[in-house]
């Protein structure tokens, strides 16, 4: 018997036996499931497909070698959490005491929950393409596909409570702006070779910012679409010379205190 299928025997073993107790207790026409009084049946079926994946995920570091074999077992644990958030979303939906309205609004995102995990998965491929050099030319791209997933997730999800929480929606705005900020800052790093010295050390440093590119962002959307409306409305009968003053005052002490701890990375 080879190495491989030596390594390979005990993840399988333990993937049977967990199928069967799952099929034992929720199924109903098992001798468990006849004395549980909450029909979950409807958890099976995800269980095991959750437990199948995951032994694919183990069987693929196994006997897929090297890069492949990553890539791999990272979309296949993508997909296991997916599977698992959706259906422990679809579980609390279906709990009593849970309000119709706030019911309702779950089972609304969990169609969103799954593209962020998938947003998440293709965040941690990039990861996984960096390691390499021949695949380190895809890695920005990747993980600035996978940041524009998060950030249009978490909006949507948001943006579902806004029966709730009126809020909502514009709190899912400032989050995707930094994170479309962040996708921007990992294609800068393609910059980072220009000729051009200038674009270069733009690049350079837009890429090296890290989580200053999604603040400063967030920030600039929530003083364009959120702060700067307020102030000229306040200042709708004052001389517009004088609102206007306000204005870039506010925004260019704002840029200068992040201009500072850009400069600083």
């Amino acid at each position: 018997m080879s190495k491989e299928l030596k390594k390979a025997i005990v993840p399988v073993i333990v993937c049977v036996i967990f199928s069967g107790l799952t099929v034992f207790l929720l199924s109903p026409s098992s001798p468990a499931g006849r004395f549980i009084r909450v029909d979950l049946s409807y958890l099976m079926g995800p269980i095991i497909a959750f437990l199948v994946i995951r032994l694919g995920r183990r069987l693929a570091i196994i006997f897929i070698p090297r890069l492949a074999g990553r890539l791999l077992a990272c979309s296949l644990s993508g997909a296991s959490a997916a599977i698992f958030l959706s259906t422990f979303l679809n579980w609390i939906c279906r709990v009593p005491q849970i309000e119709a309205q706030v019911s309702s609004i779950i089972s609304s995102i969990i169609g969103y929950s799954i593209i962020l995990i998938v947003g998440i998965t293709i965040y941690m491929l990039a990861k996984i393409l960096d390691e390499e050099e021949s695949t380190r030319w895809a890695g920005p791209v990747t993980r600035a596909a996978g940041l524009l997933a998060i950030g249009l997730s978490i909006y949507a999800a948001l943006n579902a409570f806004a029966e709730i929480w009126e809020f909502a929606p514009s709190v899912g705005l400032v989050v995707l702006a930094g994170f479309i900020a962040s996708a921007i800052s990992s294609l800068a790093e393609y910059g980072e070779m220009a000729k051009n010295r200038y674009i270069a050390d733009i690049s350079q440093l837009i890429s090296k910012s890290g989580f200053w590119m999604f603040t400063l962002g967030a920030l600039m959307f929530s003083y364009v679409a959120l702060i700067r409306p307020s102030i000229t409305d306040s200042f709708a009968y004052t001389p517009l010379r004088v609102a206007s003053l306000l204005l870039w005052t506010r925004f260019w002490f704002q840029i200068k205190a992040y201009h500072g701890a850009l400069a600083s990375l």
